[in-house]
């Protein structure tokens, strides 16, 4: 209500308590019969009239006009004139300014509710120079900026040389009146901090930088807002590229497949791209790596093309990874449905190596947003507008990550596991010297071109299938089918599900590539068949070299809770390290959402984490353990464990046994807490390296 007063026009808005009551007027309103709501509401209103101030008097002219700003476009300033009187104009700014565009940019993924709404104006500037009016663009100012106009207006080429004569004390008069001039006749756009699939208006429309792919084209009247390099992810308009431009494209990018040694790299990338652009969530990350000059970068920057021509080749790749946890924490923030690729994977510092233990760190967790989304759907905790802590929205990115380097980092185990690791076993990944040919695609806008017309073909395959919910289900049964076939082969499930990701996004790449004439049904079938066994053997060779014969059911959990650790899913509290003994205001045991220990006003610091244990002492001397909480950890391990008493009983081979008890209670924030114990020497995987866990 506050930002929709503002945006008629409110200068200031003050939300007064409903007389004679402490409730909201919501709780107050569930205890009326519905027929007479309405009325209630009007009564309130009517009793609030008396409680609410009056709108100071308008400054008047010494003529006794009321003094109002205005853009005048032809004498190219703003000035305040006293009602119509021309002659009673004083100049505030010697340039006229008005908008062309504003975008209201909402944060999809971290304010589900919308309540922090954001204005950015585009806007045209006129001001004489060498005796004519000249006409200047200025792009991305926010409204809050509006007012600050020395800073936007100097971003103009030649500004210092322009004479600027702006009144003192005027500036908030001068944006207001930026605000109402061609206010009727302005472009409105929505914008998202995110790319992908949304569902606004009754439409399907995919987000990016230009504007959003529906079924029909591109439309500008909703766009992403994007930071960084991501901001020049930006597609063509699809509906003016002709069905024979898209055959073309479309046998061009099958041409590429083609000329790599081996199809199934080129699928396996391709296929977990599609995946993630066709709104199917993640599943993997892909490992790309071999010697060096075998030719990764260069297939990098085929893919990347895809998002833009300035990812192709002689450009940077769409992120970077130096292997510190910190660099790589926001790689990818506000892509949703989409990917980036990462070159080189090799961590670096000033001496030229970092510590592998910020290797491993960094891999997990780019690895685990790549199979478990950006936050691995963690719900963030909000606070209202009475300040209450409530749960926000889902930080979920559904972002494909490709990897390439000369090796596999090292990682937990059940990271690897996650991961789909293409190997280049010789020199050059390309056939007879084609990488030449393959650098001149990159260099083209026909990857983008490619990408748009397949997105334009995923919204009018969504929409005719009921919309995106049925869409997901609907291939949802499809990747059970693709798991369930490679039973035979006696993979982990872990390994099958992976595979199931490029290979089912590789599907719907190839449905599209058959629509367009680019190919036939048969041929279509033919190299999926190719591409089914390249990928069965792939997983086999890749089971083979992550498994280890002694892993046990306890040992595999173990390195999936220090993954959830690495990852910033869960955190563990020490009293040696973190401020004394006394647990703080921002390290609290929760226990269904509510504070144990402390009062419910006790939140964690990063709310998206939940508290997986403690450091504690043995009594009498019996060594360090970590405590882990059966309740938190079955949550954390819910795909591995049927119930939270298997988990428990997989952890006996090396937990404490306490006269017969499956858990031992252990003094934790002044509190006896059922608790897991391992020996700290089995858990300890060098913490010190960041202390603050």
């Amino acid at each position: 209500m506050i930002e929709h007063l503002s945006n008629l026009g409110a200068k200031k808005v003050l939300i007064a308590r409903v007389p004679g009551s402490s409730a909201g007027l919501a709780a107050l309103l569930e205890n009326q019969f519905e027929g007479t709501r309405a009325m209630y509401v009007a009564s309130l209103i009517e009793r609030a009239k008396p409680l609410t101030g009056k709108r100071p008097a308008a400054p008047k002219a010494k003529n006794g006009g009321v003094k109002v700003a205005r853009v005048d476009w032809e004498a190219g300033r703003i000035a305040e004139y006293a009602g119509e009187d021309a002659d009673s104009a004083v100049t505030l700014l010697d340039a006229a300014v008005r908008r062309i565009r504003t975008r209201e940019v909402l944060d999809d993924l971290n304010d589900a509710g919308h309540r922090n709404v954001v204005q950015i104006h585009d806007v045209k500037v006129a001001h004489w120079v060498d005796g004519r009016l000249h006409e200047e663009i200025i792009t991305g100012i926010t409204d809050e900026q509006l007012p600050a106009i020395r800073s936007w207006l100097g971003r103009l080429p030649g500004s210092r040389g322009v004479d600027i004569a702006l009144a003192t004390g005027k500036q908030e008069e001068i944006a207001e009146a930026i605000r109402q001039a061609n206010k009727d006749q302005i472009e409105r756009q929505i914008a998202r901090t995110r790319t992908g699939w949304i569902e606004a208006d009754g439409e399907l429309m995919f987000m990016h930088q230009g504007g959003a792919i529906t079924a029909f084209g591109n439309v500008t009247r909703a766009a992403s807002e994007l930071e960084g390099a991501l901001q020049v992810i930006s597609f063509p308009d699809p509906a003016m590229i002709s069905p024979d431009a898209k055959r073309v494209l479309a046998e061009n990018q099958i041409a590429a497949l083609r000329e790599l040694f081996s199809e199934h790299i080129y699928a396996s990338i391709q296929g977990v791209i599609a995946h993630s652009v066709a709104g199917l969530g993640v599943g993997a990350a892909v490992c790309l790596y071999g010697e060096p000059g075998c030719g990764k970068t260069t297939m990098l920057s085929a893919f990347g093309a895809q998002a833009s021509p300035e990812f192709g080749e002689g450009h940077d790749a769409l992120g970077t990874f130096d292997g510190t946890v910190a660099m790589v924490s926001d790689l990818g923030k506000g892509l949703h449905q989409f990917f980036i690729t990462v070159d080189d994977a090799r961590p670096k510092d000033k001496e030229g190596l970092l510590e592998i233990a910020n290797q491993i760190k960094a891999f997990d967790r780019l690895s685990r947003r790549a199979y478990a989304g950006g936050s691995a759907g963690r719900v963030k905790k909000e606070v209202d507008a009475q300040g209450k802590w409530i749960n926000g929205s889902a930080d979920r990115t559904d972002v494909a990550i490709i990897l390439a380097g000369e090796k596999i980092p090292p990682a937990i185990q059940s990271t690897l596991e996650r991961v789909w690791s293409l190997q280049i076993p010789e020199l050059d990944a390309f056939r007879s010297g084609n990488a030449d040919k393959f650098k001149e695609f990159t260099e083209l806008t026909g990857p983008s071109e490619h990408m748009a017309s397949f997105i334009q073909w995923l919204a009018g395959q969504i929409t005719e299938a009921g919309g995106l919910k049925v869409w997901r289900e609907s291939w949802k049964a499809k990747r059970a089918e693709f798991v369930e076939a490679r039973k035979e082969t006696a993979a982990k499930i872990r390994y099958a599900e992976v595979a199931a990701v490029p290979e089912l996004g590789f599907h719907i790449w190839l449905n599209y590539i058959t629509s367009t004439g680019a190919q036939t049904l048969a041929e279509q079938q033919e190299l999926e068949e190719l591409v089914q066994k390249q990928f069965t053997t792939n997983m086999v060779r890749h089971q083979e070299t992550t498994r280890t014969t002694s892993i046990t059911s306890w040992q595999s959990a173990l390195d999936s809770l220090q993954a959830a650790i690495v990852s910033g899913e869960a955190y563990f509290f020490s009293p040696g390290r973190n401020a004394g003994t006394s647990v703080p205001d921002d390290h609290v045991l929760l226990k269904d959402g509510a504070a144990e220990g402390a009062s419910t006003s006790t939140q964690i610091g990063e709310p998206h984490r939940v508290m997986l244990g403690a450091h504690v002492s043995g009594r009498k001397g019996t060594g360090q353990f970590m405590a882990i909480l059966p309740r938190v950890a079955f949550k954390l391990l819910s795909r591995e464990f049927a119930s939270e008493s298997a988990l428990i009983e997989a952890f006996q081979e090396v937990s404490i046994r306490d006269a017969g008890k499956r858990t031992k209670k252990v003094a934790m924030f002044g509190k006896g807490v059922a608790a897991i114990c391992i020996p700290w020497e089995l858990w300890d995987t060098d913490w010190q390296a960041n202390p603050a866990y």
